[in-house]
């Protein structure tokens, strides 16, 4: 019986998006190969992946390797006006603050607000 190989699973509550999957056995089926094609989101970026393989006739041999999605992104910028994200009303005279929160990988430099 080959080794069965299961590849690219995420390792946390997150679902990644699959757009297709492999499996290729070759030399006899001793050699399994798993391939995944993945769509990757700014909210991927950190999440573990795993390839575990085992053989059903040799209890406790899993053996696994993981490693780490590193998603690179645009910048998204959220502007929000005493923590309000619509209309703010000010009155003349008085104060309000603006805050411009940046998420992006790799990190982006912020350009402060100028009236």
């Amino acid at each position: 019986m080959r080794p069965i190989l299961t590849s690219a699973e995420a390792c946390s509550n997150k679902r990644l998006q699959v757009n297709s999957r492999i499996d290729v056995v070759w030399d006899g089926g001793n050699v399994t190969e798993s391939r995944v094609v993945l769509t990757p989101r700014p909210g991927d970026h950190g999440v573990p992946l795993l390839c575990k393989a085992f053989s059903p006739p040799l209890p406790g041999t899993v053996l696994h390797h993981q490693l780490s999605l590193a998603v690179h992104f645009v910048p998204v910028a959220r502007l929000t006006a005493d923590g309000e994200e619509s209309q703010v009303q000010v009155r003349e005279g008085g104060s309000v603050t603006f805050t411009c929160r940046v998420k992006a990988n790799p990190t982006a430099y912020k350009r402060h607000l100028v009236p």
